[in-house]
């Protein structure tokens, strides 16, 4: 069902959040204050993290604040007693961005499983709506038809590879490909077969360029390399284009 990470100082509530979790069918790991828990993140990532506040080297709030800063955070829900320092600590973590807070007593199980299920669900809907934005950065990058770089992407690499240059120096070069008589081809064939071309023409530049050289579409049929290329590697690089090719 997901896998929940429970930190908290205190063994019998960690073992009383475990057991409640694991009726319910999910992975549940644990551990002893917000340091351990984020040893334990880094290797084995929880899509929900449930914690106390108060606990040696390092409380809720600062696990909250450090879990974060992570590339894909987990939902976190706060543990809390009915102390007014705690309550107000679990009020200040909901605008930090804690999913929920829960406050710790005998029949606290069954608001817990509650909380845990839709913080999952928040978590799974957040990460389809990243991965559905990166997959939309990748077409938007893309050209439709060779699946090369398309030339916002050029432009955007382009400009990169300048700035590199100018703030760190080293090698720049940028190879214009052009295909001959390419609109003959259009125009005898009709444009399905030059489609066929420019894609067969992109598999074949593939096998003759290394990995590290990136292919571009730049514009009908114009084709470009930009990177950290040196200039003889650029020269060889296009020559052995040239020959492949022909």
């Amino acid at each position: 069902k997901g896998r929940v990470l429970v930190v908290d100082d205190n063994r019998m509530i960690r073992q009383f959040v475990m057991e409640s979790l694991g009726r319910c069918g999910y992975c549940v790991a644990e551990a002893e204050d917000g340091a351990q828990a984020l040893e334990i993140f880094r290797s084995e990532p929880a899509q929900v993290v449930i914690t106390d506040i108060g606990m040696p080297r390092l409380g809720g709030l600062e696990l909250l604040a450090a879990l974060h800063e992570l590339t894909s955070p987990p939902e976190v829900i706060l543990l809390t007693s009915s102390h007014a320092n705690d309550t107000s600590a679990a009020v200040q973590a909901l605008r930090l961005g804690a999913h929920d807070y829960i406050e710790k007593n005998p029949g606290a199980g069954a608001a817990l499983t509650l909380a845990v299920e839709r913080a999952l669900e928040k978590w799974r809907l957040r990460d389809e709506n990243s991965r559905l934005l990166r997959e939309l950065r990748r077409l938007t990058l893309t050209d439709g038809l060779t699946c090369v770089g398309n030339r916002r992407a050029f432009d955007d690499v382009l400009q990169e590879e300048v700035s590199r240059v100018v703030n760190r120096g080293g090698d720049l070069s940028l190879v214009i490909l052009d295909i001959d008589f390419f609109k003959r081809v259009n125009d005898t064939f009709g444009h399905q077969v030059g489609d066929q071309v420019l894609v067969s023409f992109v598999a074949r530049v593939r096998l003759l360029a290394r990995e590290a050289d990136r292919l571009f579409r730049y514009g009908g049929e114009e084709f470009a390399f930009v990177g950290d290329i040196p200039g003889a590697g650029a020269f060889a690089l296009a020559e052995r284009v040239v020959a492949g090719v022909a």
